[in-house]
This record gives structure tokens, C-alpha cells and sequence, in this order.
């Protein structure tokens, strides 16, 4: 009988030993992704007012992943505009500067992603009114996680 105990202790303990070698969470919110609230950090967001007539207006902001993540869209009502996107601003062929959509956004574990004029930033478009100072836009940011995070983003002159 002692010669089958022998093997799986063995296992066993291979089993426990391994089990120490995985990556253990470093952050107290790394669970809230699974309760549906993204396990980020938001820093600074806020749209900048836009002229009457105006049809696209832009967010900014920081977003930090402690964990890493992926952002894969971005919503807004339809009262405030009709399509939401993320952009990167690059250089084209011919030396000028364009605006370009990006599919998702890589958040790349503890490092902060800033979204900003000339560089990343969420567009909106399809006003459907100019985006006044001292008012808010409600903003959804949905994760790879399946996570999301809805926020107040302020809307002040810079």
C-alpha cells in the first residue's frame, strides 16, 4: 500500500508546487473586471467646449490598466453625438498630419495611456448640440475584460 501513496504525494506535490509559480494579482481592483467594472485607473478626462454649428468634439484623458488591458470601444448617448471613436494622430505619406481611427487601444500593464490633442483621443461625432463648458458627457469605456466604465467627463475650457 505504501508503494501507491509514494506517487501521488509526488503529484500532489508537483501540483502545489506549481501552483506557487503563477502570477498573483498585484492590484486590489484586479477583480472588479469580473463584476463588470474595468480594473483601471482614469485620470483628468474632459471634452473642450465646441463652437455652435460645430458637428465633432474630442475627449482626453489618462487611463492606466494595472493588470494591462485592452480598450475596445468607447459610447456615448445618441442625444450627445452619433458616433464615438478612438484616433491616433500620424504623419501620412505626404509629410501631413491626419487623424486616424484605431480598432482598440493596448493598455499595457502600469503604464498610462494619455489621450490628448495631437496624439490619442476619443472623437465624437454627429453633435447633436455644441458641447458647452461646465456641463458633462456620460462616456463608456468597454474593456477587453468585458469590464466597462461609465464616467462623467466635464466639459472646460483648457
Amino acid at each position: 500500500m505504501n508503494r501507491n501513496v509514494l506517487p501521488v504525494l509526488v503529484l500532489l506535490f508537483a501540483l502545489v508546487s506549481l501552483g506557487s509559480c503563477t502570477k498573483r494579482e498585484r492590484h486590489p481592483m484586479a477583480s472588479e473586471g469580473l463584476r463588470g467594472e474595468a480594473a483601471v485607473n482614469l485620470k483628468g478626462f474632459h471634452a473642450r467646449p465646441t463652437p455652435d454649428g460645430a458637428t465633432v468634439g474630442a475627449i482626453f484623458g489618462t487611463i492606466t490598466a494595472p493588470l494591462g488591458d485592452t480598450l475596445r470601444a468607447v459610447k456615448v448617448a445618441p442625444d450627445v453625438a452619433e458616433k464615438v471613436e478612438i484616433h491616433r494622430i500620424v504623419q501620412n505619406a505626404a509629410g501631413q498630419m491626419e487623424m486616424r481611427p484605431v480598432p482598440w487601444l493596448a493598455l499595457p500593464e502600469d503604464e498610462p495611456v494619455e489621450l490628448k490633442p495631437g496624439g490619442l483621443h476619443v472623437m465624437l461625432f454627429g453633435l447633436a448640440a455644441p458641447l458647452q463648458a461646465g456641463k458633462t458627457v456620460r462616456l463608456t469605456l468597454l474593456f477587453q475584460d468585458g469590464g466597462e466604465r461609465v464616467l462623467e467627463v466635464p466639459i472646460r475650457d483648457e
